[in-house]
């Protein structure tokens, strides 16, 4: 759900049996969490401003290449958001679209930074694996400045794994805001920011509309890439836990895209089954869904 490369059932399984009960566990105490809990500055105060057009990025591990698609349709028309706000895998290609790069120089990162092997693991007290490689490929690949400074304003979503509240973050260091958001639990130790221990986003808003809203969004474009209950067959217990994350990631992201202006919801696990060479299938899904909606985007 968070990370690219997580996608296919002999990588998840890798992971699953140290992190499945932590991170159940953290889901049922999200959703019982107020809707702006954690967030960094009051939603009120939050932006600065209004921002006539913003683009969600969602939650989809390995479908990840979808988001460099919205970038490349965006890009064909001369276009750009105002608002960029991304959870886990958005909120890696989103603080790249945001901080200036363009889908080709996402992609050519994305190689030469092996982003899907970016969170090895390493084994800590807490159980979980070190994001040094992770945070060091930002550093590298993002400006220096503040979040609050870059062309295009960003924002990336996190979850506060004591309470199970929303935290968003538009402001300060970006490689830790974006490893926090990318943080599979018990996988990966929790980042810590501003005294609190941060997990990944899509816990608590794998589409992140209402984060984009209470930035001042006028118009949220919601780019849904998630994996759907469907996309592997259920065997055994490992394969259970996976579908029930799915069921309570689906769940969430349907309440989510009702509030969006434009919803775009895809499909895209059935493009990569069997296949390694599925980046280019899946950018060109993104854009053909982008085009379709364009004269909605436009309002």
């Amino acid at each position: 759900m968070g990370l690219p490369g997580l996608s296919e059932p002999s990588a998840r399984r890798r992971w699953l049996r140290g992190m499945l009960g932590g991170m159940l566990a953290a889901g049922a105490a999200a959703q019982l969490a107020p809707a702006h809990a954690g967030c960094e500055r009051p939603p009120a105060q939050a932006g600065g401003g209004r921002h006539r057009l913003a683009v969600a990025l969602g939650s989809g591990g390995a479908h990840w290449p979808a988001h460099v698609g919205v970038m490349r349709a965006f890009e064909a028309r001369g276009a750009r958001p105002d608002l960029i706000v991304g959870t886990s895998a958005g909120a890696i290609v989103g603080a790249l679209w945001a901080a200036g790069l363009d889908a080709a120089a996402v992609e050519r990162a994305a190689r030469r930074y092996r982003l899907a092997e970016a969170l090895s693991p390493g084994w800590t007290w807490f159980g979980g694996g070190r994001d040094e490689r992770l945070r060091t490929a930002l550093r590298e690949l993002l400006p220096q400045q503040p979040i609050e400074t870059w062309p295009t304003a960003f924002a990336a979503v996190a979850t506060d794994l004591a309470s199970g509240g929303r935290v968003v973050i538009d402001r300060g260091d970006a490689p830790s805001a974006v490893a926090a958001s990318a943080c599979v639990p018990m996988a990966f130790r929790p980042v810590e920011r501003e005294g609190r221990r941060l997990v990944d986003g899509a816990l608590v808003e794998p589409v992140p509309v209402r984060a984009a809203r209470s930035l001042g969004a006028l118009r949220v474009l919601a780019i849904d890439i998630a994996y759907r209950p469907g996309d592997e067959p259920v065997g055994g217990a490992i394969d259970i836990g996976f579908q029930t994350l799915h069921i309570m990631i689906n769940a969430l992201i349907d309440e989510q895209l009702a509030e969006a202006d434009v919803p775009v919801r895809l499909h895209l696990h059935p493009l990569m089954r069997d296949r390694d060479d599925y980046a280019g299938l899946l950018i060109e899904a993104a854009q053909r869904a982008i085009g379709d909606a364009w004269p909605r985007i436009l309002g």
